[in-house]
C-alpha cells in the first residue's frame, strides 16, 4: 500500500476478496520466479551452472527488501484460499 502511496485498507477495494487477493499475489510471486528462472535458463546453457545460480532469485528478492515468503503467506491464509 505504502509503495503506491494509498492506505492499506484501499487494497481491498480492488479485490472482491481477501482470497482474490492472495492469488493475485500468489500470481505475481509466480510470474516474477519464472521471469528470474527465464533469464538464469538464457544467460547460462549449462545445466549445472545454471543450477548454481538458482540462489541468486532469493539473494534479489532479500536485496529488494521482499522478505515475504509465499509458503508463510499460504499457510496463515490457507481457510481463506479458494478451493
Amino acid at each position: 500500500a505504502a509503495e503506491v502511496g494509498i492506505k492499506p485498507a484501499s487494497i481491498y477495494y480492488h479485490f472482491p476478496s481477501k482470497a482474490d487477493l492472495g492469488v493475485a499475489v500468489a500470481r505475481r510471486y509466480w510470474e516474477d520466479g519464472a521471469a528470474a528462472l527465464e533469464v538464469i535458463s538464457l544467460e547460462t546453457p549449462d545445466p549445472l551452472d545454471a543450477l548454481h545460480r538458482f540462489p541468486e532469485i532469493f539473494r534479489r528478492s532479500l536485496e529488494a527488501d521482499n522478505r515475504l515468503c509465499l509458503g508463510s503467506f499460504v499457510g496463515a491464509e490457507t481457510d481463506n484460499l479458494p478451493a
